[in-house]
């Protein structure tokens, strides 16, 4: 396309890096948006959020980290996707004080109530607790959801039952699994 003096707009852009990170080609990803950068066009924030979640998913979290430290220093603001992509790939590392430092920090960016932790990410940090056998802090925070009116999905409810059956509490996953099917159905 470029030979033919024809310059993919940034959705184009965009599948080829998602396609690139898909294939573990996350290398040639980072230089297409480096040429992006320098040619033209700009990138946007699916570019970034692409990219990052191209370095999770090889296990490269130190170049996620670094692409999103580098994001505002180009005028991008990181969104929920951001945060909830980087979180999860610290609680799979067993990372978990980092993932919360990390929600702190971008929730102290912005003062908007738009950016209080969402279902999403609250399960997601639920479930690294659960996964890595801080079954309390599981707990606690399920109980900050329901008192902070979050309204949870049979997702949140399953990492529930998973954290109490990973704790032997066999009873307390079964009473849960029907509350669920109560509240959920009904």
């Amino acid at each position: 396309m470029m030979q033919n003096s024809v310059l993919p707009d940034v959705f184009t852009h965009n599948h080829l890096i998602n396609g690139l990170c898909r294939i573990g080609l996350t290398e040639k990803a980072d230089w297409l948006i480096r040429e992006m950068i320098e040619l033209g066009p700009s990138p946007n924030r699916v570019t970034y959020n692409t990219l990052i979640k191209g370095y999770c998913r090889i296990n490269n979290i130190d170049k996620a980290l670094y692409l999103f430290s580098t994001m505002e220093n180009v005028g991008i603001q990181p969104n929920r996707v951001t945060c909830n992509t980087l979180v999860h790939a610290l609680c799979n590392k067993g990372l978990l004080k980092e993932a919360n430092k990390l929600l702190e920090e971008i929730l102290n960016d912005d003062d908007d109530d738009e950016n209080l932790p969402d279902l999403v990410t609250s399960t997601i940090l639920m479930d690294g607790y659960f996964k890595n056998g801080s079954i309390s802090q599981g707990l606690s925070l399920w109980d900050e959801m329901l008192q902070k009116g979050t309204k949870v999905d049979v997702v949140a409810y399953n990492v529930l039952i998973y954290g109490f059956c990973m704790s032997q509490e066999i009873n307390l996953a079964y009473g849960c699994a029907c509350e669920m099917l109560r509240k959920l159905v009904i």
